[in-house]
């Protein structure tokens, strides 16, 4: 009886690998409702299932699957990131404010959290702030031009010219 039961626990934990295979391949495809019913049947899919919901454009159904996610994994930074971003362009601005301001916390010297920060101020009308996080995006990153871009947009709005210049 053991015996039989590590076998059961080890062919489950075998096939589940083929499963993904099966499930990012429909993805692959393009077949999101067909890939969204294979992952459901997959433990520990959370993540995968939330970025079919994307991009068959149930957005509500893939915030509320990360959230599910998040409650087994909490740590890992890109379904975070990606969580914020979905609630950005979602008009949840105080949501994605919070998720990257933690991901600043652990990862400080990622532009991308402090580009998409600057968006979050922005939608929360918080121009000095935005200034800020657009202006530390483009110090880490020289090449980062949408930051550069949303940064002088927001300091001609605000009247500061020749900052603006500089820039």
């Amino acid at each position: 009886m053991k015996y039989l039961l590590i076998l059961i626990v080890l062919l489950t934990y075998l096939s589940s690998p083929a499963q993904f295979q099966v499930a990012d391949s429909l993805v692959q495809a393009g077949k999101y409702q067909l890939a969204i019913e294979e992952y459901e049947k997959i433990p520990d899919s959370e993540f995968k299932l939330a970025k079919a919901y994307v991009q068959l454009g149930d957005v509500y159904a893939a915030l509320a699957t990360y959230e599910k996610g998040f409650k087994k994994d909490s740590i890992s930074t890109t379904p975070r990131f990606e969580y914020a971003r979905l609630a950005l362009r979602n008009n949840d601005p105080v949501t994605a404010f919070g998720m990257f301001d933690e991901l600043i916390e652990e990862v400080p010297d990622n532009a991308s959290y402090r580009y998409y920060l600057g968006q979050a101020l922005v939608d929360l009308s918080n121009d000095a702030g935005a200034i800020s996080a657009f202006a530390k995006a483009v110090s880490l990153n020289k090449s980062y031009r949408a930051a550069r871009i949303e940064w002088i947009k927001l300091l001609i709005k605000n009247r500061r010219f020749n900052d603006a210049v500089i820039t």
